[in-house]
């Protein structure tokens, strides 16, 4: 059975690079008019004791919204706290587009933030060495968002508040999960032959094909020279 896997934003020679590259927004999307990927039931990635973490969360900010007894609503923009609660400090965020600085005067502008205006693409890359040593288990998260509309009867203008506190960054235990890779030398054991890699070297996209004597699903991770997963 044949299986081709596409990596977006690959670079074979400066994977170091590739590593500390910005997310792009869109990049992974989904029909709604409006999401956050990946959502809390499929969670964010594992990670591992001594090697690098990553995980790109995309959102589109819906256009409008529906709010009980008052009907249809703009949405003028989605405000994200850079700050994520529970986020183990070897590790940091960035997003695109870039987060504003803390703006004093107002408790709504006084925190370093992402703004998405409404009916647009934006992404936040959360990532870091984790340390050895790292102790095993789920680091719960907490997201604060506020959203802001417009056009709401009566009302005019609103903003809401809310936390997302459904999301973890998990650390595999030694021998598990982010922390049991397949390497090249593996394949034979896990029934692919025939890979390959095109084209080699490449400056973005790069296609691998194998074949599969079994009816299975795989997964991957890239490695840069230095031994860190950078994807």
């Amino acid at each position: 059975m044949k299986k081709s896997i596409l990596f977006l934003a690959f670079n074979c020679m400066v994977a170091l690079a590739f590593a500390q590259a910005p997310c792009v927004p869109g990049t992974i999307t989904a029909p709604q008019a409006g999401y956050i990927i990946p959502d809390s039931a499929a969670n964010l990635v594992h990670g591992c004791a001594g090697k690098f973490y990553e995980q790109i969360i995309y959102i589109k900010a819906p256009k409008d919204t529906t709010l009980p007894v008052f009907g249809t609503a703009t949405i003028d923009s989605f405000v994200v706290d850079a700050n994520v609660v529970g986020l183990p400090a070897y590790l940091s965020t960035t997003s695109v587009p870039g987060f504003r600085a803390p703006a004093p005067g107002n408790p709504k502008t006084n925190f370093t933030r992402l703004v998405i205006p409404g009916d647009s693409l934006a992404c936040m890359k959360i990532s870091g060495n984790v340390p050895l040593g790292t102790p095993t288990g789920a680091n719960n998260l907490t997201i604060n968002i506020r959203v802001y509309a417009s056009n709401v009867f009566v009302l005019g203008t609103i903003d809401t508040a809310a936390a997302l506190t459904s999301y973890n960054i998990t650390i595999d235990a030694p021998g598990t999960g982010a922390c049991n890779p397949a390497s090249v030398k593996d394949l034979e054991k896990l029934n692919l032959t025939n890979v390959t890699i095109s084209p080699n070297p490449t400056g973005d996209i790069a296609t691998v094909n194998f074949l599969s004597t079994a009816n299975a699903e795989y997964s991957f991770s890239l490695v840069n020279l230095l031994g860190e997963t950078v994807y």
